[in-house]
Formats: C-alpha cells, sequence, structure tokens
C-alpha cells in the first residue's frame, strides 16, 4: 500500500502527466507539465492558480486545506485565458 504522503520525482510526473499542475498551500503554481506549459504560458509570469483558473468542480471553498483533504474526487477546472 502506498503511503498518502509519498510524492513522485519529478521526472516521473513530467513524463506521465504533461497537463499537470502543483499548487502550494498558497496557491501558487510551483510546477506545470510540458504541456501546460505550451498551451498556457502565462501561467509562468502570472503564477496564482485563481489568476489562471476557474474551479469547475468540486463546488467546495478554494482553499489549500479543503483541496488536500478531498480524496478520489475529479477536480474540474476552466482556464481564464482561452
Amino acid at each position: 500500500m502506498m503511503d498518502s504522503a509519498a510524492t513522485l520525482p519529478f521526472e516521473f510526473l513530467h513524463t506521465a502527466f504533461p497537463f499537470h499542475l502543483v499548487i502550494d498551500s498558497q496557491l501558487r503554481i510551483t510546477q506545470i507539465g510540458e504541456g501546460m506549459a505550451k498551451r498556457y504560458s502565462q501561467m509562468e509570469t502570472t503564477p496564482l492558480l485563481l489568476e489562471n483558473f476557474r474551479f469547475l468542480r468540486p463546488r467546495t471553498s478554494l482553499n489549500f486545506e479543503t483541496l488536500s483533504q478531498i480524496k478520489n474526487v475529479v477536480v474540474v477546472l476552466q482556464s481564464l485565458h482561452d
């Protein structure tokens, strides 16, 4: 069984999930996959999640604590730059 606090190596995450993004406790984007970087280049200059995306699902308060507690839930984001 995998520990829920386990982390994936950057190289694996980057290769396996080209459209991933990683956020910190302040909802700043700290890492994006290659596919996201190509599609949304402005994220490098505007790293705040809520300045780049709107949450469609789940309908809950948007803070790191809430997001880190939900498990097995699909998170749907909509770009504010499309």
